[in-house]
């Protein structure tokens, strides 16, 4: 009687854990049902404390039925607000489905992913509805994204094959540059490129890494062919000077000559200087007409 006093004292003192505890339900229940039917195996105890036992046995009881009672409820009403803030995902996600914006789209999917994720358990009788919507909203929305990227990603390849011809005509026009030998041809080119620049502009985005690369690549060509028609205009600014120098000499041969009555001399020497005008070449369209006039 001695032993089975001591084993229902050990019996209430795990029953008294199991109530201040333990907060599952169905681990609370399992560990009563493991204490109880141990209690009714515990045969006779010392009669002077079995009322005493009992009794502190049957309030025990009293309290962890109560306890259970107040879990359950509250169980509930979570299973019923997770259940209305999972629906409440689920209607966002329906919401988002239609932006413009594929990058809003992309932040609220995965901030809603997060919150669906941190809502706790529903009944087992909403759940599979639930993760069925869920999801169907969520695949339309993976759809759209895929469809986005992939239309994104054809016509970034054509913007990038739009832009190596462009590369490609203006490396055409650069090769060439040692055949311009006048200002018409490398105006002529030079309008060719600018219009090659200008088309440029108007052809979007290619793949990012490419992209930059292949920006580098055209303008170097084009700073290339600018450097090149700098020093041609250069060197042919100071050929037009020469000849304005040499033109000036006939001017000046010409002057001394314009106040002679010896027809005959003076007007030979000016049938040379003539010549010699004419062989001295262009001195430009800034120049020569001056002199000419002159």
């Amino acid at each position: 009687e001695t032993e089975n006093l001591k084993h229902k004292k050990n019996l209430i003192a795990r029953l008294k854990e199991v109530i201040e505890k333990e907060e599952n339900i169905g681990l609370a229940y399992n560990a009563y049902k493991e204490i109880h039917e141990a209690w009714k195996n515990v045969g006779d105890i010392v009669r002077e404390k079995r009322d005493e036992i009992q009794h502190e046995y049957s309030r025990l009881l009293e309290d962890f039925f109560y306890n259970m009672k107040i879990y359950r409820e509250l169980k509930d009403h979570d299973l019923k607000r997770n259940t209305q803030l999972k629906l409440e995902v689920i209607a966002q996600l329906n919401a988002i489905k239609n932006n413009e914006s594929i990058r809003e789209i992309e932040g609220a999917l995965k901030t809603l992913q997060n919150e669906w994720e941190g809502i706790g358990p529903v009944a087992n009788d909403d759940w599979e509805d639930l993760k069925a919507k869920y999801w169907e909203n969520v695949r339309v929305i993976y759809d759209r994204i895929n469809t986005f990227y992939d239309e994104r990603r054809v016509s970034l390849n054509e913007n990038l094959k739009r832009k190596k011809e462009l590369l490609a005509e203006a490396g055409a026009l650069l090769a060439d540059y040692a055949t311009y030998e006048t200002t018409k041809m490398w105006e002529e080119a030079t309008v060719k490129l600018l219009a090659l620049q200008e088309t440029w502009k108007t052809v979007g985005f290619g793949p990012r890494k490419e992209n930059e690369e292949i920006w580098q690549k055209f303008r170097a060509l084009c700073d290339e062919f600018f450097s090149n028609k700098k020093a041609f205009f250069g060197t042919i600014q100071d050929k037009f000077v020469k000849i304005a120098e040499e033109k000036q000499k006939v001017i000046d041969q010409a002057k001394a000559l314009k106040d002679s009555t010896d027809w005959k001399e003076t007007a030979d020497k000016l049938v040379q200087l003539q010549k010699a005008w004419k062989n001295t070449g262009h001195a430009g369209q800034k120049l020569e007409q001056k002199l000419w006039t002159e």
